[in-house]
């Protein structure tokens, strides 16, 4: 007995591909009349932020972060409608800011220094197979810089807190165990950020793949030039969550793509689990909606590394 299952006549298949290219173009038409609406309403916020008077005018993100609060965001709003409806906000605010505002923001948020033209004086390292390879990555980007070698990361790292050295090497991301930890401890020890990785290749023949990241770390971060494609490593504590969950991240756009590095029980020197995020972008501006968001959702953070993307 033939059991062949029968086949939908054509004009089946063509019916469903006809239903869907259209709801294809209502969720489109839909998703951009709601970005119209996004941008008005961050149009009215700015047009009240910018008839204030100087001398009461606080930050925009801090009047906005105000403003939303107060008047559109509801007790009712499920966390899931509550975040993606922030984060737009968030992007449209972004969208529609100068960039001398935007860098304004970012200086406010980060601390940051603006890009140094001269780079690093002096590298510290501790010795390693792998080294090599890494001061050479360092050494292409800040080629006046001298290398010095030193005892162990943790003199390293004391030497540049102290002002003693400009940047020390520190294995960051192992392809075998992942983020590393206790390196993680020792530049929150010593209240050191990164501004520039590198990935160098195991040199064992018998670890195909392997690889570690190592990071550049200094006293502050350093804003990457506006056109340059750029990575941020950002911690989140207490973790959140074991995932990224909370995020919107069909919000997120093709500007800008989040990873989940790993949660590390215990990273901090306060003992806290914490979550660590990589963001990828095509510009530092793109990083601001983000940032932006985070702190409206109430999510305690730290920005860990802000460097250019060492591939561009």
């Amino acid at each position: 007995m033939d059991r062949t299952p029968e086949r939908p006549e054509r004009a089946d298949f063509e019916i469903c591909a006809s239903n869907l290219a259209y709801l294809d173009r209502e969720s489109g038409l839909l998703r951009r009349q709601a970005d119209a609406v996004y941008a008005d309403c961050v149009r009215v916020i700015l047009q009240r932020y910018r008839k204030l008077p100087s001398e009461e005018a606080a930050p925009i993100p801090v009047f906005f972060s105000a403003f939303v609060n107060q008047h559109l965001l509801s007790d009712d709003l499920l966390p899931a409608d509550r975040n993606r409806l922030l984060f737009r906000l968030c992007r449209a605010l972004a969208g529609q800011m100068s960039d001398p505002e935007i860098l304004e923001a970012l200086h406010a948020f980060l601390h940051i220094e603006q890009p140094s033209s001269s780079g690093p004086q002096t590298i510290l390292y501790v010795h390693n197979p792998q080294i090599g390879a890494a001061l050479d990555s360092f050494s292409s980007v800040f080629p006046k810089a001298g290398t010095v070698r030193c005892a162990n990361f943790s003199d390293g790292c004391e030497d540049v807190a102290s002002g003693n050295a400009d940047a020390c090497v520190i294995p960051l991301i192992s392809s075998g165990e992942g983020l590393l930890s206790g390196f993680v401890s020792t530049l929150d020890r010593y209240d050191l950020k990164i501004t520039n990785l590198c990935s160098v290749s195991s040199p064992k023949e018998d670890e195909p793949g392997r690889f570690t990241v190592y990071a550049l770390a200094r006293r502050d971060l350093i804003l990457p030039r506006e056109d340059t494609p750029c990575k941020a490593i950002l911690e989140l504590y207490p973790a959140v969550e074991s995932s990224m969950d909370f995020l919107p991240l069909n919000e997120l756009g093709p500007a800008l793509s989040v990873s989940l590095i790993q949660s590390v029980p215990g990273a901090r020197l306060d003992g806290t689990n914490n979550l660590y995020l990589l963001l990828d972008t095509g510009s530092v501006h793109e990083i601001l909606p983000f940032l932006q968001f985070l702190r409206e959702a109430k999510v305690a953070y730290a920005v860990l590394g802000l460097c250019p993307d060492p591939k561009h």
